[in-house]
C-alpha cells in the first residue's frame, strides 16, 4: 500500500500545474461518490481553476481536463454515455492522498467532527475550502464568530448537511456553495450578501429564499430543488444554467441571453410571450421541460425550438401518455441534437425531421403507429447509440423489419408494445412475430430490452434474432405477469441457437 501511495504521489508532482488545483478538488466529495462530470466542471470554473484558450468554449477546456484526469487514471470513468464519460469515482486510496496533498498545500479543510471545526476558527493561515465531512447533526452543529480563520472561506461543500452551513454565508469571497440533504432546512434569506458567488446547488427537502436575487450578479449556476424561484432570476446577467424542481417557467425568460441550460420547468400558465421568449435563449445547449397538458406543446414552442440552433440536448416528459402532435410539424429542427427524449409525449408517427438529426446519440419516442419505413428512416442516422421506442397500437398485419445495414452504431435498443386493445387469437397475433432483424442489422447491437403485455405473447421470438451479432444481455418484462418470464427466456435460448455467442448472452 506505501509503495501505492508513493506512485500516487509521483503522478501527482508529474501533473501540469493547470491540473492539479482541479485533481485536488477531486477531494471535496464523499468516499465512492458518483461525481457527475458536468458539476465538477462548473465548480471547477466557478472557482477560477480553468484556464481561458483562445477560440474554445471554457466548458469544453474544463472537459479537456476531466478526460486528461481519467487517462491519467486518477478518475475512474463510471457512467459512459455514446463514449462520452458523464460521471466518475475516485478510487479510496486516491482519494486518501488527496485529502492529503489538500492538507499539505492547505487547499482545504476538511470538518468530520465538532473538534475540527472548533480547531479550524483560529486557523492560520485562513481556510480556503471547506468541506463537510459528516452527516451527523451533533457533529456539526452550532454558530461561528466572522473574525474567525473562516472569513475567507471560497468553496463550502457539504454532502451530509451541516447546521453550520447558514453561519457560514457571511463570507464575501466565497464563490461555490453546495449541500446535499434532503432532510435538512436550507435558510438562503441572505444569500444576496455573496456578491461573489458563482456556483450554487442546493438539493434539500425545504430551501428558504429571499424575494429577490439581485446582488448575485457573478452568478453562473443555479440548481435548486425548489418549487418557487424570485421573479427576478431572470435579471441575473451571468447566468448559464438554471435548474428547478417543476417550477413555472419564469416571466422574462428570454433576457438571459448567456443561458446554456433550462432544466425541469412546467410551460403550465406560460404566457405567449414567454414561450417565444425560449426562442431568443440561442446560446441554449440543454432544454428539459415537465409537461402537464397537451396545450402546452403548441406551434409557439415548436417555433421558439427552431431558433436554438446550438441545441445539444432536447428533453419532455409527462407523468403518463399525452398526445400530441405539434412536435411533428418541425420543418427546420436545430441540426446539433445529440438527445432527444419526449417521455410519455405520444406522436401519431415517428417525425420524419428526427432523419435530419445526423449527430443524434440517444433517442426516446412514444408513438401511435410505426412501421418498416419509419424504422428505416432512423436507422441511416449514423451515430444514434440508444434507442428507446414505446408502441402504442400494433396493427396484426403490421412488421417491423430492421433491414440490412441499418442502425450502424446502435449498442441499445428497447421497445415497449403498450396496445392494452391487443388481443392474441392466434400466432399470427403475436407482436414478437413481427418484429425482425435482416442480416447484417444492428451490428454494434450489445442490450435488447423487450417489454410488453402478457397476454401479447405467444411463444415466439423476433425473427432474425441471431443476426445480432454483437449481442450481449437480453432484458424481458411482461407486465402483468406470472412464470411467462421463465418461458420467454426458454424461448429466447431456443431462437439464438445459431447465435455465435448463444452461451455467453445474459438474460434479466
Amino acid at each position: 500500500m506505501e509503495g501505492m501511495r508513493r506512485i500516487l504521489n509521483l503522478s501527482y508532482m508529474y501533473l501540469p500545474v493547470h491540473l492539479r488545483a482541479c485533481c485536488l478538488r477531486l477531494g471535496m466529495h464523499p468516499e465512492d461518490y458518483e461525481i457527475m462530470r458536468d458539476d465538477l466542471v462548473r465548480q471547477w470554473i466557478a472557482e477560477g481553476l480553468v484556464r481561458r484558450l483562445p477560440g474554445l468554449d471554457l466548458e469544453d477546456v474544463a472537459r479537456s481536463y476531466f478526460n486528461e484526469l481519467i487517462n491519467r487514471s486518477l478518475i475512474q470513468p463510471e457512467r459512459t454515455v455514446a463514449g462520452d464519460v458523464i460521471s466518475s469515482k475516485v478510487h479510496d486510496v486516491i482519494r486518501d492522498v488527496i485529502i492529503s496533498k489538500c492538507q499539505e498545500e492547505n487547499f482545504m479543510s476538511v470538518v468530520y467532527n465538532s473538534e475540527d471545526m472548533a480547531r479550524l476558527h483560529e486557523c492560520k493561515p485562513k481556510v480556503r475550502r471547506l468541506f463537510f465531512c459528516s452527516s451527523s447533526n451533533d457533529a456539526t452543529n452550532g454558530t461561528i464568530s466572522r473574525a474567525t480563520g473562516l472569513s475567507k472561506v471560497r468553496s463550502i461543500v457539504s454532502f451530509g448537511g451541516s447546521k453550520y452551513l447558514n453561519s457560514l454565508l457571511f463570507s464575501k469571497y466565497l464563490r461555490v456553495l453546495l449541500t446535499e440533504n434532503w432532510g435538512i432546512t436550507v435558510d438562503l434569506s441572505d444569500i444576496n450578501r455573496l456578491f461573489h458567488l458563482r456556483y450554487l446547488k442546493v438539493t434539500a427537502g425545504n430551501i428558504k429564499l429571499p424575494s429577490e436575487l439581485k446582488g448575485l450578479v457573478h452568478l453562473e449556476t443555479l440548481e435548486l430543488t425548489s418549487d418557487s424561484i424570485p421573479s427576478d432570476v431572470v435579471q441575473l446577467p451571468r447566468l448559464s444554467h438554471l435548474t428547478a424542481l417543476c417550477h413555472r417557467l419564469p416571466e422574462g425568460i428570454g433576457n438571459l441571453k448567456l443561458l446554456r441550460t433550462l432544466n425541469g420547468f412546467q410551460l403550465t400558465g406560460c404566457s405567449s410571450e414567454d414561450i417565444k421568449g425560449l426562442g431568443e435563449l440561442t446560446n441554449l445547449r440543454e432544454l428539459f421541460f415537465v409537461i402537464e397538458d397537451t396545450t402546452e406543446i403548441d406551434d409557439a414552442l415548436v417555433s421558439s425550438i427552431e431558433k436554438l440552433r446550438k441545441l445539444r440536448h432536447l428533453r419532455f416528459s409527462h407523468n403518463w401518455y399525452l398526445d400530441n402532435d405539434s412536435l411533428s410539424s418541425l420543418s427546420n429542427p436545430p441540426l446539433l441534437i445529440e438527445t432527444l427524449r419526449m417521455k410519455g409525449i405520444i406522436t401519431f408517427r415517428i417525425p420524419r425531421w428526427i432523419g435530419d438529426l445526423h449527430c443524434l446519440h440517444h433517442l426516446e419516442l412514444y408513438v401511435r403507429q410505426t412501421s418498416t419505413d419509419d424504422i428505416g428512416l432512423l436507422g441511416e442516422l449514423p451515430s444514434l447509440m440508444e434507442f428507446k421506442l414505446c408502441l402504442l397500437h400494433f396493427a396484426a398485419n403490421g412488421a417491423i423489419i430492421v433491414r440490412t445495414g441499418l442502425f450502424p452504431a446502435l449498442e441499445y435498443f428497447q421497445t415497449y408494445f403498450q396496445d392494452e386493445d391487443h388481443e392474441l387469437h392466434s400466432a399470427q397475433d403475436d407482436v414478437m412475430a413481427h418484429l425482425c432483424f435482416e442480416v447484417g442489422s444492428m451490428p454494434k447491437l450489445q442490450r435488447l430490452e423487450l417489454h410488453l403485455w402478457e397476454g401479447h405473447w405467444g411463444g415466439a421470438t423476433p425473427v432474425g434474432i441471431e443476426h445480432l451479432l454483437a449481442l450481449q444481455q437480453i432484458k424481458l418484462g411482461f407486465a402483468y405477469c406470472g412464470k411467462v418470464d421463465r418461458r420467454a427466456e426458454s424461448a429466447f435460448r431456443d431462437a439464438l441457437q445459431a447465435h455465435p455467442n448463444r452461451h455467453s448472452i445474459r438474460f434479466n
